[in-house]
């Protein structure tokens, strides 16, 4: 495994961890370049159409596991906003947040 294909397993654990849950769907001993980028997208589009609920079409989970800064730093950038506004807890998972400060680092990190 590359380390740029370990990058989508960092995300997974980190969502999941942030959310208290499990993200269905992951390949949870991916092997191929397939199975990285299928569970990189599972990420973006969770955080997209479930947590965020914001357009997030500039990350693409091909350029994650092929290690684009852009792309890695996009998700960083969101994973330390929602980490700063849930503290790790499960907040997040029993849908009891608000999307005001969320949306505004969604639109900083998307303007890069």
């Amino acid at each position: 495994t590359s380390l740029s294909e370990a990058t989508a397993s960092l995300f997974v654990v980190l969502l999941e961890r942030i959310t208290d849950s499990e993200l269905p769907g992951i390949i949870r001993e991916p092997v191929s370049f397939a199975d990285h980028v299928s569970n990189a997208a599972k990420v973006i589009h969770t955080l997209e159409n479930e947590l965020l609920r914001e357009d997030l079409s500039y990350i693409s989970a091909q350029q994650v596991v092929n290690g684009s800064f852009h792309a890695v730093a996009s998700l960083i950038d969101l994973f330390v906003v929602l980490y700063d506004i849930f503290g790790g807890s499960n907040e997040l998972a029993n849908g009891g947040h608000d999307n005001t400060h969320v949306s505004t680092a969604v639109r900083a990190s998307s303007s890069r």
